[in-house]
């Protein structure tokens, strides 16, 4: 078997995907993760996760190597169903970017579905070097009857109130689902149509929603919270903080904090810290505030790398990375913390959509 047969075997094997596209070493794949509670075939042993679904593509980017955060020569997407869903129904209707030939939307970071003159679908992975690469046809139907799903959710949404309402479903502390945002609804909607037995514990849009309404946390941001975060943040040495983090830590207070908090040559009292740290929270978008808990809670990811994020100093490409470095880009710990990455950013999206 030639070496790039035996790496192009190796990828599929790893990452659970199918080989949809190859051209020497470059090659794209892909698979389908239908969310709720699944096992995962894997070299390293099944894993279990319960996510809600996304489309998982693995793509060869020998760039990648090279970058800041390991990568090791992949480039991953896990894009949620509803995402994918939106975007192909988006394009069947003739919206979506303008390109010869066709049009496109972005699904997620450099890559893209698209839809030519002629009506047939494919993907558009950037370091591929954006080729049109065709939807093979068992992924074109899943993605159809996803649209469909979509539309079927779309009717069942009723709009009230200067908002809009969804009745399939209340949060585990029996909230109506109810939101400014018509897409964040629907998402939802969508969601109990792909898993008839939505639970929160399906991470997804529907999970989110029921930590930003069944909690008061995200809502008071309270300085318990506040005082806990800086205590957290005090456990750790300044000087094992390599000098480019701590670069992005520093700007992260000068965006958010009327003054730095922590960082090399400072000394303010943990009760100053907690104060000035609540004063810059609360000043951030709900949505905002919901994203940081997540990322808090789910990923131990501390106080000042979710607000990066959140904060744009860096993208949840870039969060994604370092919440995964120890982890085996194959192995069920990335792969899980990856798809709730994907849903984290979209709530954000969806929630601030009006």
């Amino acid at each position: 078997m030639a070496h790039d047969d035996m790496m192009l075997q190796v990828i599929a094997n790893d990452f659970t995907v199918e080989l949809i596209w190859n051209e020497g070493p470059d090659a794209l794949f892909g698979a389908l993760r239908k969310g709720g509670r699944e096992v995962i075939a894997a070299t390293e042993g099944p894993w279990e996760t319960h996510a809600c679904g996304v489309w998982h593509f693995v793509a060869t980017d020998p760039a990648a190597a090279a970058a800041p955060i390991k990568r090791f020569g992949i480039r991953q997407w896990h894009v949620p169903r509803y995402t994918m869903a939106e975007a192909i129904d988006e394009l069947r209707h003739g919206h979506g970017e303008k390109v010869p030939g066709g049009r496109y939307r972005l699904v997620g970071p450099e890559f893209a579905i698209g839809v030519s003159s002629g009506g047939a679908v494919h993907w558009i992975p950037g370091p591929l070097g954006g080729r049109a690469i065709a939807v093979p046809p068992a992924m074109l139907k899943s993605l159809e009857a996803d649209a469909s799903r979509l539309q079927s959710a779309r009717s069942l949404i009723a709009e009230m109130n200067g908002g809009y309402s969804y009745d399939g479903i209340r949060t585990n502390a029996g909230h109506e689902i109810r939101h400014e945002s018509q897409r964040l609804v629907e998402a939802i909607a969508f969601e109990k149509k792909t898993l008839p037995r939505l639970q929160a514990g399906n991470f997804g849009i529907y999970s989110a929603f029921c930590t930003f309404r069944d909690f008061d946390l995200a809502r008071e941001m309270p300085d318990d919270l506040m005082q806990m975060l800086v205590l957290g943040q005090w456990n750790y040495d300044v000087s094992d903080v390599t000098s480019d983090v701590m670069q992005m830590f520093l700007e992260v207070q000068r965006r958010l904090l009327s003054q730095t908090i922590w960082g090399p040559g400072l000394d303010v009292s943990e009760s100053d810290a907690a104060r000035i740290l609540g004063e810059g929270m609360r000043t951030l978008r709900m949505e905002k505030r919901v994203q940081f808990v997540l990322m808090n809670g789910m990923h131990g990811a501390g106080l000042f790398l979710p607000l990066a994020v959140l904060t744009d100093c860096i993208d949840f490409e870039q969060y994604a990375q370092y919440v995964s470095q120890g982890f085996a880009p194959d192995s069920g710990e990335e792969q899980d913390r990856r798809k709730h990455v994907a849903y984290i950013a979209l709530y954000g999206k969806l929630a601030a959509s009006r």
